[in-house]
């Protein structure tokens, strides 16, 4: 969507970040994904993994903004070399998020039982 500024927030020493959609100039947050690093089982292996939570304001959803957010976290964690996925309880609206086309046709994203991860750039 035009004219929203998307602002990366850091917090907690790089164990989570903020990516949070505003209008320009504005400080009022009308979306936001909370990626943070947590420990997980990945086929038998301890790993760190970089967990999505989102929200977007209502009027916002189904424009794109979701998959903007998406896809700014996801390009970030991948220039870091972090494992980024889906939290496990992930909501119906961010299903479609992890879905949608444009992500799918720029990311490598499979569902591993409740999860969906991104193994890289197509």
């Amino acid at each position: 969507m035009k004219n929203l500024q998307y602002t990366l927030i850091h917090k907690n020493n790089d164990s989570e970040f903020c990516i949070r959609v505003s209008e320009p100039g504005s400080t009022e947050s009308l979306g936001e994904i909370w990626v943070c690093s947590v420990k997980m089982n990945f086929f038998g292996v301890r790993v760190a993994l970089w967990e999505t939570h989102s929200s977007v304001i209502t009027s916002l959803r189904n424009k794109g903004v979701g998959v903007t957010l998406y896809d700014k976290a996801i390009a970030y964690c991948l220039s870091k070399g972090y494992r980024i996925g889906s939290a496990t309880n992930t909501s119906p609206m961010a299903q479609r998020v992890w879905l949608s086309k444009r992500l799918n046709t720029k990311y490598r994203i499979f569902k591993v039982s409740k999860r969906y991860y991104v193994f890289g750039k197509k």
